[in-house]
């Protein structure tokens, strides 16, 4: 029998007197709790029974108080002749150091910040998924997802409200899983979640949904900040034994993904193997090419619609390799943004345009930058050093730059903007109309010339819709005083429509494709016409 001692009792936060006698049996089935996981209690109870020792038995106690957890040794007792009395043992109240292990345990689990499972925890979880993929009938899909824009609110906002845009996608992920999938954070603005099923149409289904909850606005100390979601998604199968490989298919897929626009989510396939292992060709390739002399710089002239003149050129990238011809700017650009390389290439074209720029007097060069190029906070400093080395007038240099700076970039777009305007410098909006939101940028910043992108033009004679649209734009822009180019003029029907009702510059394969700059200058030499 067990009696009433004090310290028993304080144990079990009941007063002495109300404890009352019972056995070690009795006591556990009152305040024990058999269900609970690594719980010794049935341990015990099983050990009293059959009347066996038990040793460093670890039990959780409901009190009215709160929990308390018990170290329980224990042995048989037996009388002179041999027959059992009772048990003879010791216990320890062990609660503040298994509280403090569990602390430690989960601290070394789970994601300070957002409370979710980390990266940790999801690479034991993902070898477990691999090994039981070898098991018919199991299978989970993993979806790794990354945030898009985030950055551009880390930056501008601060890092507090960035750690709260976290904790915010992080709610609305575990709430749209709710027990049906599990939810990783990896780190920074990577995400990761794992959903047993089977093929991976289930898990667009939760991508898709991901996609709409993530991109709804949150409301952060009363500001609606907006930031997107792309999701790559992979399958475990019997083929894959290594936890590394399935993320890297995931990974494969996500950069899939995010090439393709964005805000959206890709399976992965086994032919983005070789994409990758061309990008990566292209990546070494590029940058010796560049070291080497080997990229050049072709110009597409600007024309004047009235006068047919060349007013201006634009410099864009080319790149010539033998084995396999010319690589499309679309191709090599987005991988020199992905790699950083892109500055590098954006200062060598910088100093290349202004130098070429020498030969025609009179005209402008227009240099397309990157966001992520423009954004940097030496960027002037390099414009400066380009218009120094070179002797250019500032005024004959133009910048161009597209809407997706906007969402990706920070302070440093206006401050950078107002630096170059306070030189001189033109600014120019390029590809006006594909990107978020034009209408509110136009009316934040402000350019000397806008862009009207090609896919208005292609359209003009075909479409009433669209020459109302055209027509919309480039109201806007005389009404705010920014020079209009329409690009992508390619037809006389086209031409012929922009005569009519249109005064600006055009640029286009109907006047000229993009030329090297020797040919640029036997154009202005020759009456300051195209050659045919």
């Amino acid at each position: 029998m067990l009696h009433a001692p004090v310290r028993m009792a304080a144990a079990l936060s009941m007063p002495a007197d109300q404890l009352p006698s019972m056995t070690m049996v009795e006591l556990l089935r009152s305040y024990g709790c058999e269900q609970d996981e690594h719980n010794g209690t049935t341990e015990v109870l099983a050990a009293l029974t059959r009347k066996v020792p038990f040793h460093d038995q670890v039990v959780r106690l409901r009190t009215v108080q709160g929990t308390r957890w018990w170290r329980l040794n224990g042995r048989p007792s037996l009388d002179a002749a041999d027959a059992f009395i009772g048990f003879r043992g010791v216990g320890a109240d062990i609660t503040q150091t298994h509280e403090a292990d569990a602390r430690i345990n989960y601290l070394a689990s789970h994601d300070t910040l957002t409370g979710l499972s980390n990266r940790a925890s999801f690479q034991d979880v993902v070898a477990c998924a691999c090994k039981q993929a070898a098991s018919p009938g199991k299978s989970t899909a993993l979806l790794c997802l990354d945030l898009d824009g985030f950055k551009a609110i880390n930056d501008g906002h601060g890092h507090p409200i960035g750690d709260l845009l976290l904790k915010s996608v992080a709610a609305r992920l575990s709430a749209l899983c709710d027990g049906k999938a599990d939810v990783y954070r990896l780190g920074g603005d990577e995400f990761a979640i794992l959903h047993e099923c089977n093929g991976t149409l289930a898990a667009g289904v939760l991508a898709t949904a991901a996609i709409a909850q993530i991109g709804m606005p949150h409301v952060i100390q009363g500001m609606n900040l907006g930031v997107g979601v792309s999701i790559g998604i992979t399958q475990t199968s019997p083929d894959i034994h290594d936890p590394a490989a399935l993320l890297s298919q995931a990974d494969l897929a996500l950069y899939s993904a995010k090439a393709s626009g964005k805000r959206q989510w890709q399976t992965y396939d086994p032919a983005l193997e070789a994409k990758v292992h061309r990008r990566h060709r292209l990546d070494i390739g590029m940058r010796a090419a560049l070291d080497q002399g080997e990229l050049q710089l072709h110009y597409q002239p600007l024309v004047d619609i009235k006068t047919e003149q060349i007013v201006r050129v634009e410099a864009l990238l080319r790149w010539y390799l033998p084995e396999e011809g010319w690589i499309s700017p679309v191709e090599i650009i987005p991988i020199a943004e992905a790699t950083g390389f892109i500055a590098d290439i954006g200062r060598w074209a910088l100093r290349k345009a202004c130098m070429d720029a020498l030969a025609w007097p009179g005209l402008t060069v227009a240099v397309n930058i990157s966001s992520a190029h423009f954004c940097s906070n030496t960027f002037c400093d390099e414009v400066d050093a380009a218009l120094a080395e070179t002797g250019l007038a500032p005024s004959r240099l133009e910048i161009e730059i597209t809407e997706s700076m906007f969402l990706e970039g920070g302070e440093e777009v206006a401050t950078n903007m107002q630096r170059l305007r306070a030189r001189g410098i033109r600014l120019s909006l390029d590809d006006f109309g594909t990107g978020y939101s034009s209408l509110s940028y136009l009316s934040k910043f402000r350019f000397d010339k806008l862009k009207i992108d090609r896919s208005f033009v292609q359209g003009l004679h075909q479409q009433r819709d669209t020459l109302a649209i055209f027509d919309a734009i480039n109201g806007m822009a005389n009404a705010l005083q920014m020079s209009v180019t329409v690009e992508g003029v390619e037809q006389e029907q086209q031409m012929g429509i922009l005569r009519e009702r249109f005064v600006g510059t055009i640029q286009g394969y109907y006047f000229s494709k993009p030329k090297t700059a020797g040919q640029v200058t036997d154009d202005i030499l020759v009456s300051n016409r195209l050659s045919p």
